[in-house]
């Protein structure tokens, strides 16, 4: 992941400001605004709903404490459902030999595809932000987003989950 996004100031794995959790890609943009980058396998199904709701809230009070704005990529690699329920395989297959994960030769165009849509999601985020205002962010209307933490400090925004629009 780490040449992917090489065209970017990134921090990996580090562990986000007063919180205990470590998001798996930090962009900090500025002094202002940082990007947080989730790669949530299979969407996170397998995790307790609460605690990914509280996980959300620490980032966005630690983005409090460091009076910042940031917006939390959730990014799904695996299958999913588009909003017309249409099934979308992963892009990963697992070997039967030792366990490991490697994008699917079949499935190469779709990620190189969710590639370049993360890429525009955050390129999108990043020129919004400096045509706006801090507190109030508006995200591109494509990408549905909640706000989480105090003062809307966090924004979340879900690519590659149930319900995506392609």
């Amino acid at each position: 992941m780490k040449k992917n996004f090489s065209d970017f100031p990134c921090e990996f794995n580090k562990k986000y400001g007063t919180s205990d959790h470590t998001p798996d890609v930090t962009i900090p943009v500025d002094n202002n605004l940082e990007i947080l980058l989730d790669h949530d396998e299979n969407q996170h199904k397998r995790y307790i709903y609460a605690e990914e709701r509280s996980r959300e809230r620490d980032l966005g009070e630690a983005a409090l404490n460091k009076n910042k704005v940031s917006v939390m990529l959730r990014w799904n690699c695996d299958g999913y459902r588009t909003s017309s329920g249409m099934k979308v395989p992963s892009c990963f297959q697992r070997s039967k030999v030792d366990g490991s994960y490697s994008i699917h030769p079949d499935r190469k165009d779709d990620y190189e595809n969710r590639m370049a849509e993360l890429y525009k999601v955050i390129r999108q985020i990043i020129e919004t932000y400096k045509k706006g205002d801090l507190k109030n962010l508006h995200l591109p209307d494509d990408y549905p987003s909640t706000q989480a933490g105090l003062n809307g400090h966090l924004h979340v925004i879900k690519l590659f989950y149930d319900g995506h629009i392609n």
